[in-house]
């Protein structure tokens, strides 16, 4: 394996089956269709085989129960050529109160993300140029990207859910990771967007002190709600706004004492 990630053609490898594996995964829990069902008619032996015919549809079935409770049809495949029959036939298992986090798609989705994540950081740091000119600080760059990643994660299950939520989360990310390159366009493209941030949060803290900081706000996380004290959110606000002030004249002084 060592010998596969020092060449270049090992990495390009590596990168691709990844990329092909978390694309996989996103393609079998998109909601049912008819093009999915094209695609996945080949496709189910080999999921099948590997393991990965566990769809997302699990949380969310659309079962069909009959009049007495005690039985239930679901599909057995994502194309509804087989329908399963299941019936209880022991003691009742309530729902973990973890929700999605409970089952191995979520881990996963994740660990596939995290290594996928992980090959594009270090192909980022080997094309950047020795001598490059616009040099970042270390701390700007690392920080977009894992920040970016973890929100792109969860943007990613929650799209794998059914849900869509509006984040500049993969805007972070790709700008963290092209300012490991110490590419001027990144630079530049980066500064433009921490600059459009800072009137977003300050929007966004502006609606959760009108909500009231003392009361509480209902907060999904993927499948499952929680009651979260409005200070807690506006604290996290407040903290990247501050962050983003922060790290706009670093990056623009570097830039200017570069050029």
């Amino acid at each position: 394996m060592e010998r596969l990630e020092s060449s270049d053609t090992g990495r390009v490898v590596l990168s691709a089956l990844i990329l092909v594996l978390l694309i996989s995964l996103v393609a079998y829990a998109i909601p049912d269709s008819a093009p999915k069902r094209a695609l996945l008619r080949p496709g189910l032996p080999l999921l099948s085989a590997t393991g990965l015919g566990q769809g997302w549809g699990m949380f969310a079935p659309e079962p069909r129960i009959s009049s007495d409770g005690q039985t239930i049809l679901t599909p057995a495949d994502p194309i509804g050529e087989r329908i399963t029959v299941d019936r209880q036939t022991g003691w009742d298992c309530p729902p973990s109160p973890l929700g999605a986090l409970a089952f191995w798609a979520t881990w996963l989705t994740t660990g596939a993300f995290a290594a996928l994540m992980a090959s594009v950081w270090r192909d980022a740091r080997r094309a950047r140029r020795e001598q490059g000119r616009y040099r970042v600080h270390a701390v700007i760059s690392v920080g977009l990207t894992v920040v970016g990643s973890v929100m792109t994660l969860y943007l990613l299950l929650t799209a794998c859910l059914g849900g869509w939520i509006w984040t500049p989360a993969p805007l972070l990310l790709v700008c963290g990771v092209g300012l490991a390159t110490r590419s001027r366009f990144w630079r530049l493209s980066t500064l433009v967007l921490l600059a459009s941030l800072v009137p977003l949060e300050a929007n966004l803290g502006h609606q959760l002190q009108r909500r009231g900081l003392d009361f509480s706000s209902t907060w999904t996380l993927l499948d499952r709600a929680y009651d979260v004290p409005n200070m807690a959110p506006y604290v996290a606000i407040a903290v990247a706004a501050g962050l983003t002030i922060v790290a706009l004249p670093l990056l623009a002084r570097r830039a200017v004492e570069a050029g």
